[in-house]
């Protein structure tokens, strides 16, 4: 356990067919990241954000790692779509394990985990 494990709580809260996942730093919020239930077992994450002071500490990983815990309680599978401009996210999609399908105009498509 390193000390970002020390000081990170997590949330997650569930309205309808969303899932939003919450970081919180010492009651701060400092990142979100958001997913949508499909009716196919499939889930969509979107909305990834992170406090500018807070970025590159790996909190937006610690959140896919949160999420990915979260779809297998739900039996369900993650699938992902990143801008073809932001690297970092790519990144970090990479290394949880989802792989490259696809790239469309801007858009980078990864096929499912879970």
């Amino acid at each position: 356990m390193n000390a970002l494990d020390k000081i990170l709580k997590m949330e997650c809260t569930f309205k309808v067919d969303f899932i939003y996942l919450r970081a919180y730093i010492n009651n701060v919020l400092v990142g979100t990241l958001n997913f949508q239930i499909l009716c196919d077992n499939k889930c969509n994450l979107y909305g990834l954000y992170v406090e500018p002071s807070w970025r590159r500490k790996g909190i937006a990983y610690k959140l896919n790692v949160f999420a990915i815990e979260e779809m297998k309680k739900l039996d369900k599978n993650l699938a992902a779509v990143a801008s073809s401009s932001n690297d970092y996210v790519t990144k970090i999609l990479l290394k949880l394990g989802y792989g490259f399908v696809d790239l469309t105009y801007r858009k980078l498509f990864f096929k499912e985990i879970g």
